[in-house]
């Protein structure tokens, strides 16, 4: 009777041990390394930069990355240094797809309007150190590099001859507009008229076909952008030079 009893027992707790370890594993094989999502990358971009408070409340100087696309996909505002001639240093992380990195001047809609340096976007691990140099990223070097240089001097000044003697070419532009009279304005209009798109005979040139003999309308007026610009540049003008 003692052998039936502890036979019973012995299988007994055989039928426990069997449950329990049904219970402690379902089977299942669960993965206990789980990779990190990639964080992207850390680009830090030291320059000396002249006119960074030039530019009006509608524009932002940036440290920016681009993918295909002109409208920025990363962003950071660069502020006037404390004193001049002091290096100001950015920092963009988290970068991924993009492909170029730049220092420029972006629109409200964080669209490109004029970029004074690019370089190529690598992705990696360590933090990349770009030195820009000295840069002038003044709202009227904007102008001269995005409107002057590509439109205009062509038969402004790229050669040694300049229609109307008008030299639009860089170190001239300005002094050859700023607070100049315009000898075709029937209204005695200056050229460019500090602070005042109006009454600069220049927009005229570029919006009203009528405004001179050879026809600059379109010159840009498939380019809204450089048009909002110039006007921007002539708001920004605090004197004659």
């Amino acid at each position: 009777m003692n052998v039936m009893k502890a036979m019973k027992r012995i299988r007994w707790a055989a039928l426990v041990l069997l449950l329990l370890g049904v219970a402690c594993d379902d089977g299942k094989i669960y993965e206990t390394y789980q990779p990190m999502e990639e964080q992207g990358s850390v680009y830090q971009l030291t320059a000396i930069l002249r006119g960074v408070d030039t530019w009006p409340d509608d524009y932002e100087l940036v440290a920016a990355a681009f993918g295909d696309s002109p409208y920025a996909t990363y962003t950071k505002v660069i502020h006037a240094p404390a004193r001049e001639g002091e290096p100001v240093s950015v920092i963009l992380s988290g970068m991924r797809e993009v492909n170029q990195v730049e220092i420029c001047a972006v629109n409200r809609l964080r669209k490109r309007i004029v970029t004074f340096y690019q370089t190529e976007f690598t992705l990696q691990e360590d933090t990349l150190f770009v030195d820009a140099g000295t840069l002038d990223v003044s709202i009227s070097n904007g102008v001269q590099q995005q409107v002057f240089n590509t439109d205009c001097i062509g038969c402004h000044g790229a050669s040694t001859f300049a229609a109307a003697n008008l030299f639009l070419t860089e170190g001239k532009s300005e002094a050859a507009l700023v607070g100049v009279p315009s000898t075709r304005s029937g209204a005695g209009k200056l050229l460019v008229t500090p602070r005042s798109p109006d009454e600069s005979f220049l927009m005229d040139v570029l919006t009203h076909p009528e405004a001179v003999r050879h026809d600059h309308v379109d010159i840009l007026s498939a380019k809204p952008d450089k048009l909002t610009l110039l006007e921007a540049w002539i708001e920004s003008i605090k004197t004659n030079l």
